[in-house]
Formats: C-alpha cells, structure tokens, sequence
C-alpha cells in the first residue's frame, strides 16, 4: 500500500507504565487556585511596572502643558506604581506555594489498603512477595466503525471480526458530473 499526502498511517505506541494519585477535591481546587493566580499575578505585576516606568519617564522628560493633564498623568503613574507593587507582592507570597502543595499531596499519598475486610494484606506482606512483570494485555476487540447518511458515527465491536488495518485517511473523491 503507498501513501501519499492525502493519506497518513496512525502509529499507535504503548505506555508501559505510568502513575495515577487520587487526591480529594479541596486539594483540587487549591492547586487550580495556586496555578492559576500565580502566573496572573506576575504578569499584572510585569505590565503594572512597564506601564509605571513609561509614565514616570514622561513626567521627567516632557513639560505637560495644563494642570488638569498633569494630575491626570500622575494619577496614572500612582495607580500603576500601586497595581504593581499589589500583584508583585502577592506572586512573591505564592512563588513556591504549588510546589509546597504537590510535595504534601506527594507525602500523604501511601499504599491504600489491599486484600479485603476480612483479610487485610500489609506491607510486611507486600515486601516478601517476589517481582512478577506484569501480564501483556491482549489488544481489545476490533471495532468496526461506520459513519450513516445522517452524520451520526455508530462504533460496532465484535469478537469475531478480522484485526483491524492500519488506519488510513483519504479525501473523498468528487462526485462526477453528467
């Protein structure tokens, strides 16, 4: 079979292992709220300071004409010093609160329990078992997959079917015209 730009071969490639955590909700939303302001805050605290550097300038080099103008200005130059010394304050204060958080959510995470109610294993248990390398798993049944004239995409697996090809995409050929 050749391949052509039209056409591209999918390559799937398995993950041997990895790590799951479970963690509780609270400490969901507080890795959301960490994650989220510190980047804002250092951002703010950056654009506060150009802005505050850029009026601060003007009113050491440029005579502004009127007095209305000028309080405008340092009104500006005010708010922005304020602006940036509120955000830099506040990423200070966070800049190494996620990495805090992960560390505890890291420590309390453990080996839950194993075996069950009636017969708990613990870890002396677990620490003589020998190392067995995992069983591979078998690859999951084909599917045949079918699109019908309406759009809606209906997804069929059966045990039975041949192994599936690799994928293949191709544009639709024009319809002739008579």
């Amino acid at each position: 079979m050749t391949f052509s730009d039209d056409n591209a071969l999918v390559r799937r490639h398995r993950i041997n292992q990895f790590a799951t955590y479970e963690i509780q909700v609270s400490d969901f939303k507080r890795i959301r709220e960490v994650a989220g302001s510190i980047g804002t805050d250092l951002t703010f605290a950056v654009a506060a300071a150009s802005v505050c550097a850029t009026l601060i300038i003007t009113l050491s080099t440029v005579t502004i004409q009127g007095e209305r103008r000028f309080n405008i200005f340092l009104i500006a130059t005010g708010l922005s010093f304020i602006a940036m010394l509120l955000f830099g304050i506040r990423w200070w204060r966070q800049r190494g609160e996620l990495e805090k958080l992960m560390s505890r959510i890291e420590a309390d995470l453990g080996v839950g329990p194993l075996g069950d109610e009636r017969n708990p294993i613990g870890q002396a248990a677990l620490d003589v078992l020998p190392l067995v390398a995992a069983p591979q798993s078998a690859q999951p049944p084909p599917a045949m997959v079918t699109q019908k004239e309406t759009g809606e995409i209906q997804v069929d697996i059966q045990e039975n079917m041949a192994a599936p090809q690799p994928a293949v995409l191709a544009k639709p050929e024009p319809s002739e015209r008579r």
